[in-house]
């Protein structure tokens, strides 16, 4: 039971680091607004533009990584809006869009798979159903 318990938590360490990245970025990114706003600033300095655009970036890849698709690409997004030229904010929105679509299609195999599997064991069940009860020949086919 031991081995279960750390083999679990061993498998689940990436996600958790991944939601602690996302939630020590949404700090920063609280606490660095925050600044300046308290300093009545109107524009942020460059080393703190630097640190913003750090966490929305480290943050993106966190939420890509839980296949928070929508919020990874919002925080890419957040970026290119002030910088559409950042290289860097460019080449991980298109990691992003590329693991999307592999999630994508690996879960549209899997539905089908599934699909097809269910109706296999109602085929099955409703064939040995026919067996003893000879009121009708047809098979039952469900569909997804």
């Amino acid at each position: 039971l031991a081995e279960i318990d750390f083999a679990d938590t061993v498998q689940n360490r990436p996600f958790e680091y991944r939601k602690a990245t996302v939630l020590a970025c949404s700090m920063v990114l609280a606490v660095s607004s925050f600044q300046t706003q308290e300093s009545s600033m109107t524009t942020a300095s460059a080393d703190q533009i630097k640190l913003d655009e750090t966490a929305l970036l480290l943050r993106s890849k966190g939420q890509a990584g839980r296949s928070k698709w929508k919020h990874a690409i919002a925080d890419i997004q957040r970026i290119l809006k002030q910088h559409p030229n950042h290289v860097e904010a460019k080449k991980v929105l298109q990691q992003i869009q590329y693991q999307r679509t592999k999630q994508q299609k690996t879960d549209k195999k899997l539905s089908k798979a599934i699909c097809k599997l269910v109706n296999k064991a109602a085929t099955a069940s409703d064939d040995k159903n026919e067996e003893g009860d000879d009121r009708s020949n047809s098979s039952t086919k469900y569909r997804f």
